[in-house]
Formats: C-alpha cells, sequence, structure tokens
C-alpha cells in the first residue's frame, strides 16, 4: 500500500448455520438454516474530502456504508413410496439490505423475500426405462422501506412442469423430454 490508507474499507460480519437431519426407512428429511449479518463500507476517490483518518486498528465503521442481512431456511426431502420416489425441496431467503450514505441516517432499505419449491416424482418403469416427472417454483417480493430506490417494488411468481424419460441400452442412454414455464 506504500504507507497509504484506503479509508472507509472497513468490514465486519457475524454468521451462524444449523443443519438438523432426520431419517426413516421412506423418508429422510435435511433442514439447513443459514444467517448472516454484515457491513461493507464505501470506497470512492474522493472520500478523504468527507472522512478524517481515525485509528488505524479501529472496527467502527462511522461513514458510508452498506448493511446486510440474510437469513435462508431449507428442506430437503426423499420419500420413498411403493414403486416410486418422491422427491420435495422447499426454500426460504429473505435478504435486507439497507445503506447509510454518512451520518448515520439509512437512506436505502429493501427487502427481497423469495419462497422455492420443486417436486420430483421418479419412477423405474422397468430396468432400463426411468420416467421423471417435476415441477419448480417460486414466488419473489422485493419491498422498499427507504427514502431512495434503486430496485421497484416488485413481485414475481413462475412455475414450470416438465416430463423426462430415459432408456438406457448397454452403451447407449437415450434422454428426452418437454417442459413448459
Amino acid at each position: 500500500g506504500d504507507n497509504n490508507r484506503v479509508l472507509n474499507s472497513r468490514f465486519n460480519g457475524t454468521f451462524a448455520a444449523i443443519n438438523i437431519g432426520y431419517a426413516t426407512k421412506k423418508w429422510v428429511n435435511d433442514i439447513h438454516y443459514y444467517f448472516s449479518y454484515n457491513q461493507f463500507g464505501f470506497i470512492f476517490s474522493d472520500l478523504q474530502q468527507f472522512l478524517e483518518p481515525d485509528n488505524r486498528w479501529s472496527r467502527t465503521i462511522n461513514g458510508p456504508h452498506h448493511i446486510v442481512t440474510l437469513n435462508m431456511l431449507s428442506s430437503e426431502n426423499t420419500i420413498q413410496l411403493k414403486r416410486s420416489t418422491l422427491k420435495i425441496n422447499l426454500g426460504y431467503q429473505s435478504n435486507f439490505r439497507q445503506e447509510d450514505e454518512g451520518g448515520g441516517k439509512l437512506s436505502l432499505q429493501m427487502q427481497l423475500n423469495s419462497l422455492i419449491g420443486s417436486a420430483k416424482w421418479i419412477k423405474d418403469l422397468n430396468e432400463k426405462t426411468k420416467l421423471i416427472l417435476a415441477n419448480n417454483a417460486s414466488i419473489e417480493q422485493n419491498i422498499n422501506y427507504g427514502a431512495r430506490k434503486l430496485v421497484p417494488d416488485a413481485f414475481m411468481a413462475e412455475s414450470a412442469l416438465s416430463v423426462y424419460m430415459r432408456h438406457h441400452w448397454n452403451m447407449v442412454i437415450l434422454e428426452y423430454g418437454i417442459g413448459t414455464g
């Protein structure tokens, strides 16, 4: 760094993760939770005009900075039916972003919530042929709470269905399918 400081380049974060599993002969369930809270300083070329250098070893973030809080929860499930398998996965994510442009006042406050799910039914039709029916769906909502908006409020929902077949003959595998969304 040639003894030059990059002002406001500090960052800090807190992280936590929890994973829990459950299994029986017919059902396997894995639940995952992840949390993070991060602060990141803004770096721009004329920052020295606005900030005075402070203690080099200080971890405080007093200048302009981002605050990002992330929560993720997911559940993965495999259910063995009589002659087939059902896989159902669900997930939820909340991403809350705040921005302090200096002076301790939050100008940007934006939250993105996402709900995602997938379901697959897997059936071996015989030793060489497999059929998979699937659905993937998601719902997303972006909400602004602050005075400044970078991304508009929005709501989106989508879903896709598909059918997939796989035939296996010795060294040849034939795959085909169709989907719609």
